[in-house]
């Protein structure tokens, strides 16, 4: 039998990471790298097949990942670092918060820097938070630099610290919701589910609109057998967003979820 293929090959700029995946939407091992495809004859690489191309964020699990020509990357990254240094300008200046687009609510700098910081992350151009820290605290920021710790140890794959930061962030401004959102995620993906489902609940009593969190709670319902309550959390899904009413697998689960608990599910009949 003859082994054929094709694969990355000459892999160099290894960066490991951890994160969730764009694909197939699993956290877990990413692997970022410089390489070139080849087509291969009992993996012995023979036939150049396209450019030597950056790849961000390859998942362990789907094997997929972004990726950027080489010739483009010189580019791709000064964009990217151009972000982060006007960012980090702001933040010297005492700026909390920054308004991506016109019309839509400002983002805190903090969630911002730590987001394009694990894009650097993974370019090799970062290797510590520490100058990030250093530059948030000098400027009184502490729940920024928490996001942003949180962050860095979420890339590191240390969960219970990501968690600790996200909750010391909570206690620094306890009417934020993206840390209290970001904590029931981080305990989701440690298993701690009770700590989890908490979580989305005290977040939903800040943001009872948000379909994507109604959705993960429902996750945890499903994975507990706890029908009724997969039936009332598609309700909210449903009611917030009447679009995922043609969503053929939320269909098939709330479908099943109304005949396991016996609940008649408020938009069953409209299926």
């Amino acid at each position: 039998m003859i082994v054929y293929g094709s694969r990355m090959y000459f892999k160099k700029n290894v960066v490991k990471s951890y994160g969730e995946c764009e694909h197939c939407g699993d956290f877990g091992k990413m692997t970022s790298y410089q390489a070139r495809k080849f087509g291969h004859i009992y993996f012995i690489p023979l036939i150049p097949m396209g450019k030597s191309s950056q790849i961000l964020q390859e998942c362990k699990g789907c094997s997929m990942g972004a990726q950027i020509p080489l010739d483009q990357l010189d580019s791709a990254v000064d964009s990217v670092a151009d972000q982060f240094k006007s960012l980090i300008v702001s933040a010297t200046e005492g700026e909390t918060e920054i308004e991506v687009e016109p019309g839509y609510p400002k983002i805190n700098i903090g969630a911002m820097i730590a987001s394009i910081m694990g894009q650097l992350y993974c370019l090799k151009e970062i290797e510590s938070p520490d100058s990030i820290s250093d530059v948030l605290m000098a400027s009184n920021m502490s729940y920024e630099n928490e996001l942003v710790l949180a962050k860095w140890n979420e890339l590191n794959g240390d969960l219970d610290k990501t968690s600790a930061h996200y909750e010391a962030a909570h206690r620094l401004q306890p009417e934020a919701p993206l840390p209290i959102y970001h904590k029931a995620v981080t305990e989701f993906r440690s298993g701690r589910i009770d700590a989890a489902e908490e979580g989305y609940k005290k977040y939903l009593q800040l943001e009872p609109e948000d379909v994507v969190a109604h959705g993960e709670l429902a996750g945890i319902y499903q994975k507990q057998k706890r029908f009724d309550q997969v039936v009332k959390s598609y309700d909210e899904v449903f009611r917030i967003n009447p679009e995922n009413l043609s969503n053929k697998h939320l269909k098939k689960i709330y479908k099943k979820a109304c005949k396991k608990s016996g609940v008649q599910g408020a938009f069953l009949a409209q299926m």
